[in-house]
C-alpha cells in the first residue's frame, strides 16, 4: 500500500519476487499515551480508555478471582476488580508504595482497575515513533503489544489493554466482596 505509492511516485515497481514489507497497513494506534511503570519498565496504554487514576489502599477482597486479581474497589457505588499487572506480567511483588495506583479503564463496556507501581504522564506520539514489536518477543501476551514506542530518549511498552485484558476472560468476571 504505501510502497505502492512510493513506487507511483518514483515512476517504479518492485522486482518481481521481492518482498514488500510494507504492504500491510500500519495498526490504528491512538496517539495519546498514558504511561506507567512496573519497576525500571514504562508502558504506555490508549489514554482514550482512562477514566481516573486512584490510590488502591482499601481493596475489597474477591472470591474465587484470578491471582492477577488484586481485590476490588468501589467506584461510584460500584465494585470494580483490580488485576495486579506485576503479577499478571509474573515480575516479584512489590511492597505497595504511596504511588501505587490504580488506573480505572474502561474496556468492553466495563470498568476494570490495573494496579501499577506509579503513573508518569500522558505523551503524544507519531506513528514514525512507534517501532513494531521484535519477532523475538514471544509468549501468550506477545499479541497484546501494539509496539515499542521512543520518545526523547525513553522506550516503552505499548499495551493493546482490549486484547490483554478481555483475552484472559475477565469480561465473565462476576464481582462479589468477601
Amino acid at each position: 500500500m504505501a510502497d505502492s505509492v512510493a513506487y507511483a511516485q518514483a515512476g517504479t515497481a518492485p522486482a518481481a519476487g521481492t518482498a514488500n514489507v510494507m504492504e500491510r497497513p500500519a495498526p490504528a494506534v491512538p496517539k495519546l499515551f498514558l504511561t506507567f511503570r512496573l519497576g525500571a519498565q514504562e508502558y504506555g496504554i490508549d489514554a482514550q480508555q482512562v477514566q481516573e487514576i486512584r490510590g488502591c489502599a482499601a481493596l475489597a477482597e474477591i472470591e474465587d478471582a484470578p491471582e492477577f486479581i488484586q481485590g476490588a474497589i468501589t467506584v461510584r457505588g460500584a465494585l470494580v476488580p483490580v488485576a495486579n499487572l506485576r503479577s499478571w506480567f509474573e515480575l516479584n511483588p512489590a511492597a505497595d508504595s504511596i504511588f501505587t495506583v490504580a488506573i480505572m479503564l474502561k474496556l468492553g463496556g466495563r470498568l476494570l482497575g490495573l494496579m501499577v507501581d506509579s503513573v508518569s504522564d500522558v505523551i503524544r506520539l507519531a506513528r514514525r515513533q512507534i517501532q513494531p514489536v521484535p519477532a523475538s518477543w514471544t509468549g501468550p501476551d506477545a499479541q497484546c503489544l501494539i509496539g515499542i514506542g521512543v520518545d526523547d530518549g525513553r522506550s516503552l511498552i505499548l499495551l493493546d489493554l482490549e486484547k490483554l485484558m478481555l483475552g484472559k476472560g475477565l469480561e465473565s468476571l462476576e464481582v462479589e466482596a468477601c
